[in-house]
C-alpha cells in the first residue's frame, strides 16, 4: 500500500519493534518475502484464469497507463464481464511495467501479449480507452490482428469504446481554460498562503478577525483533475475578503 521496497522486511528498527511485541515472530528476508508474495500472486491468477475459462460470456476490457512515484510507466488492463449469476464482475488481469515510448505499436504489442496468456482472445467484446492519438493506432492494430481469427462481433465495428469520463474531463478542462488567467491568480495566491506555516497562520488570523470560519481551509488543485480546480475556487471564494485585505497589506506578495 505504501510502495515500500521488499528490503523493508529487513529494516533493523522495524524488526526490533516487532520482536518487542512478539519475540518468536518469524521475520523473513527480502528474497523470501518477494517469493511468498509472488506465490500468492500466481495462485490468485490461476483462480481467475479458471474462472474466466469456465464462462461462456464475452469480456470487455479497459486499458490505461499509469505512472508511479518513481516515474516509471505501467500498463493496467481490467477485465469486465457478467458472470453466470448475472452479476457484473471485474478483475485487474495485468499490471505491467511498460518501457520505452508509449506509442500505439508498443501498446498493442503489450496488450496482445498479455491477452494470449488468458486464453480469451476469441471471446472479446469491447476495449475502452481514452482519446490519446496513440490509442487509436493501438486499437486499429489490435482489430486488424483479431479479424484474422474471425472472433470480433460485427468485424470489430463496435470494439473500440472511447472513455466517457475522459471525454467529460476534456470538455470540462476546455471550459476551464476560458478563465485560465483567473485560475492562475487564485492558484498563485493559495500557494503563497500555503508556502509556510507562518503565512498560513497570518491568513487564518485575518479570517478569524473577519468572522470567517477557518475550518474550511484552502485547497490546491491538481492539473489532471478539473474537479480539484473547482474545489480550490470554492474555498478561495470563501476567503475572498481575506485575500483582498492581504493584497492591501502585503502588495509585494499578492
Amino acid at each position: 500500500m505504501h510502495e515500500y521496497p521488499f528490503n523493508f522486511s529487513e529494516h533493523e528498527y522495524k524488526n526490533d519493534f516487532i520482536r518487542s511485541l512478539r519475540p518468536s515472530f518469524p521475520i523473513k528476508c527480502r528474497k523470501t518475502t518477494r517469493s511468498r508474495i509472488m506465490d500468492i500472486f500466481r495462485k490468485e491468477k490461476l483462480k481467475i484464469f479458471d474462472n474466466l475459462s469456465s464462462l461462456n460470456c464475452r469480456f470487455s476490457r479497459t486499458m490505461d497507463l499509469w505512472t508511479s512515484n518513481q516515474h516509471k510507466g505501467y500498463l493496467c488492463v481490467t477485465c469486465h464481464f457478467i458472470d453466470n449469476d448475472w452479476k457484473i464482475q471485474k478483475h485487474i488481469i495485468n499490471f505491467m511495467h511498460l518501457q520505452g515510448r508509449h506509442t500505439g505499436a508498443i501498446l498493442s504489442t503489450a496488450y496482445m501479449g498479455e491477452m494470449a496468456g488468458w486464453n480469451i482472445e476469441n471471446k472479446l467484446f469491447a476495449l475502452t480507452l481514452d482519446n490519446a492519438a496513440s490509442n487509436d493506432v493501438c486499437v486499429d492494430t489490435i482489430i486488424s490482428t483479431l479479424k484474422n481469427h474471425d472472433s470480433l462481433l460485427c468485424q470489430g465495428k463496435f470494439f473500440h469504446v472511447r472513455c466517457a469520463a475522459h471525454i467529460i474531463n476534456l470538455v470540462a478542462r476546455d471550459d476551464v481554460s476560458t478563465i485560465a488567467s483567473i485560475i492562475d491568480n487564485v492558484r498563485a495566491s493559495v500557494l503563497i498562503v500555503k508556502s509556510s506555516p507562518q503565512q498560513l497562520e497570518i491568513f487564518m488570523k485575518h479570517a478569524t478577525d473577519m468572522g470567517l470560519c477557518t475550518k474550511k481551509g484552502l485547497s490546491q488543485d491538481v492539473s489532471t483533475r478539473w474537479n480539484s480546480t473547482y474545489l480550490m475556487l470554492v474555498a478561495a471564494m470563501h476567503y475572498k475578503q481575506v485575500f483582498q485585505r492581504l493584497a492591501i497589506l502585503q502588495p509585494a506578495k499578492y
